[in-house]
């Protein structure tokens, strides 16, 4: 859903293109409406709307239906912004300058349920200074147990996340000390019933 027809328009072209069936939402009312007559699999929303809060709008969703996978899409690359969308329960936030090949494959990957986030802003979202390390912690969890549920590999999450793999294996070691867990299938059980973190 985004509040520009031409954004709407090239955005419907590309996923049709590959292969999914998409309708159209130019504000809230219309989203509501559409998700009232059509079985949908994922909602794109704009974070800025002309006269609504697309961060909220997405807030509200979630708490209607809280299976639904719901992505971002935003001109700005914020932390605070993205974090605040995670919060809200987004399970991906994508920039409008991606290249139309990585919407798609964020596309498929959120449809199956998982997580994802446009790959200019995983750095730094990971690696959070000190003042906001706390605030971030659930969103770092979040993405890794996402993406070990999704079974990659050390080498493909840091491929992903544009991280060195000791970067990777650093994270996932402090997620094994926090659940008391020595490998990844340990960790998957002791965080099975973590999925909205």
């Amino acid at each position: 859903m985004d509040d520009h027809a031409a954004v709407r328009s090239g955005l419907r072209l590309l996923l049709q293109n590959a292969g999914f069936q998409v309708v159209e939402a130019a504000d809230g009312g219309q989203t509501w409406q559409r998700l009232a007559e059509h079985q949908v699999d994922l909602v794109l929303l704009d974070t800025q709307l002309e006269q609504e809060d697309g961060i909220g709008l997405a807030s509200s969703l979630r708490l209607q239906h809280p299976q639904l996978p719901l992505a971002m899409l935003s001109m700005h690359s914020d932390m605070a912004q993205v974090r605040r969308a995670v919060r809200a329960g987004v399970n991906g936030y994508l920039l409008k300058q991606a290249a139309g090949e990585e919407v798609v494959a964020a596309a498929r990957l959120l449809v199956f349920g998982g997580f994802y986030l446009d790959s200019r802003l995983a750095e730094a979202f990971l690696k959070s200074p000190a003042e906001v390390r706390s605030d971030s912690s659930s969103e770092r969890k979040r993405i890794l147990l996402e993406s070990l549920r999704n079974n990659l590999s050390n080498q493909e999450i840091a491929d992903r996340l544009k991280l060195s793999v000791s970067s990777i294996k650093t994270y996932l070691r402090e997620l094994y000390e926090e659940h008391h867990v020595k490998d990844r299938t340990g960790l998957l059980l002791a965080t099975q019933g973590l999925h909205q973190l």
